[in-house]
């Protein structure tokens, strides 16, 4: 699978992880949507289904569905913090452009 995960982003997913009560997946998905026409996803799940592709890093296991897996080949999942903002941030892969918003491509 295509996807990297950074220190800072291992770093937060394993805090939020070890504060849910069932074992979690991290599932990264890109949807149609968002001002960009397609925009990533990201959530916890407690299952998978047949049309998932699975990947384990850094004790993380990480969820994609095959259709999203060649969007997500080369992205890299990165947590950004500071004083004005904090959150999740997607970076490289087949993107071309994205949008000001931040969570949609195109």
């Amino acid at each position: 699978m295509g996807i990297k995960l950074t220190e800072n982003a291992v770093r937060e997913v394993k805090r939020i992880i070890s504060e849910m009560e069932t074992p979690q997946y991290l599932r990264v998905a890109v949807k149609g949507g968002g001002c960009g026409g397609c925009k990533f996803s990201l959530a916890l799940d407690d299952n998978t289904t047949e049309k998932d592709v699975l990947d384990d890093q850094d004790e993380i296991k990480i969820v994609v569905d095959k259709r999203s897996v060649l969007y997500l080949d080369g992205v890299i999942l990165d947590f950004y913090e500071d004083a004005s903002k904090k959150g999740f941030v997607f970076n490289g892969g087949t993107v071309k452009t994205t949008c000001g918003c931040g969570s949609s491509m195109m």
